[in-house]
């Protein structure tokens, strides 16, 4: 009974890790803001700005994957980034099944 629970458990993990792409908490000053086509704010950093970076455990995002390519913040309704160079941005990662970076 006790291995039929942990094989259970063992091919719930993987199933669990192969949903998800990647996640990491991030502070970190804001290098550059740009427009998306969509409307949302495009924000890139540089390695020397991150003062955090923690990569999920089971779904890693790396440090390496978010400094070479931009990451997305809504912009207000009206269109306007509220992020500028300069400013310091805290909270989770995530990479969605399109590739593109959110921060949440």
């Amino acid at each position: 009974m006790k291995s039929l629970i942990l094989i259970a458990l063992v091919l719930l993990s993987s199933q669990l890790s192969l949903a998800c792409l990647g996640e990491a908490q991030i502070v970190a000053e804001v290098n550059g803001v740009t427009q998306t086509e969509k409307g949302n704010c495009a924000i890139s950093i540089s390695a020397p700005s991150v003062s955090f970076y923690h990569e999920n455990q089971t779904c890693p995002l790396f440090l390496e994957d978010v400094l070479i390519s931009a990451f997305e913040v809504s912009a207000k309704p009206n269109g306007a980034c509220v992020i500028y160079p300069g400013d310091s941005i805290s909270g989770v990662l995530v990479l969605d099944h399109d590739g593109k970076i959110t921060l949440e």
